[in-house]
């Protein structure tokens, strides 16, 4: 036997009937046609194969199936405005989950601050941040946002531009006592570098200056998979390394490591939050991208 579907449209209106006491001051309610109401109560009784109101010239009675039958079309009534409530009080306010992405080093370093500031001004909202230098999916993976650092951003999906990353090249000191620094990028070819592991930037670095430039391959014992990997080898002398400014900033201001190359540009690479249409999302998805936009562009 086919099984009907239930049409809650109708158990409103059944509702509505009752509590107006008439098809006519339901339909006056509802701004529909006195037809209209009686058509669809006719429809309902048919479906359910019992009398739901006896009707008379002056008034309407409620039979005994019909006063069951009403308790339930209360329930759901009550329980579909109840819910139209709460999304709509939420949708109005700044609260609910953020599923956010982000590459591991770059999500380490700077985004728990970021991500810190944003939960105390809006405390309804929590945020789960994972940490993966992979492209993830964003809508089969059930993420709101991601942090991507490319210059091949993906083309599926809404972005904001978030500033851009700078390279350094930098050594510790001891390694200079043994090397002398270079002078140029081609003489990295004759020092011991240490190596990330990229599949769009491999082992061959990029240098600009006055509009020219220079691609040198430079090569290594050590290659890592992470930039915090990597840190220690570098520290304790073992090679050149080219990596993001913020990672290293606090090993330059304390002497740890020592700048070279400076007057070539080491390469940037864009910083984008990868989204779904901004229109289309809750407030809290919008606030964070606009949030992340005076974090880390103030003014």
């Amino acid at each position: 036997m086919r099984k009907q579907s239930i049409d809650l449209n109708q158990m409103a209106l059944f509702a509505e009937v009752v509590e107006a006491g008439s098809f006519t001051g339901a339909a006056r309610s509802l701004d529909v046609s006195k037809g209209y109401v009686s058509k669809q109560i006719s429809q309902l009784e048919e479906r359910l194969g019992v009398v739901l109101l006896r009707r008379t010239t002056r008034n309407l009675r409620l039979t005994e199936e019909g006063e069951r039958f009403l308790e339930y079309c209360l329930e759901v009534v009550d329980t579909a405005e109840e819910g139209w409530r709460v999304l709509q009080n939420r949708g109005r306010q700044m609260a609910g989950p953020l599923r956010i992405s982000a590459p591991i080093t770059y999500g380490q370093l700077f985004l728990p601050e970021l991500i810190q500031a944003f939960c105390h001004r809006y405390p309804g909202v929590t945020v789960d941040l994972v940490l993966d230098n992979r492209a993830v999916d964003l809508l089969g993976e059930n993420f709101d946002l991601t942090f991507r650092i490319t210059e091949n951003p993906p083309t599926n999906y809404a972005l904001t531009a978030l500033g851009v990353m700078e390279d350094v090249v930098c050594a510790a000191p001891s390694l200079l006592q043994t090397f002398d620094p270079p002078g140029s990028p081609q003489q990295l070819s004759s020092l011991p570098c240490l190596l990330y592991l990229n599949p769009n930037r491999l082992a061959v670095w990029s240098f600009k200056k006055r509009r020219k430039v220079e691609l040198v391959e430079v090569t290594g014992q050590m290659a890592f998979s992470q930039h915090s990997a990597l840190l220690g080898p570098l520290l304790r002398g073992q090679g050149v390394a080219k990596l993001p400014e913020y990672f290293v900033r606090e090993y330059l201001d304390a002497g740890r490591l020592v700048r070279l190359l400076e007057s070539f540009e080491c390469g940037t690479i864009p910083i984008y939050l990868v989204h779904r249409k901004l229109s289309e999302q809750p407030p809290r998805v919008r606030e964070f991208v606009r949030f992340a936009q005076q974090y880390i562009q103030p003014g």
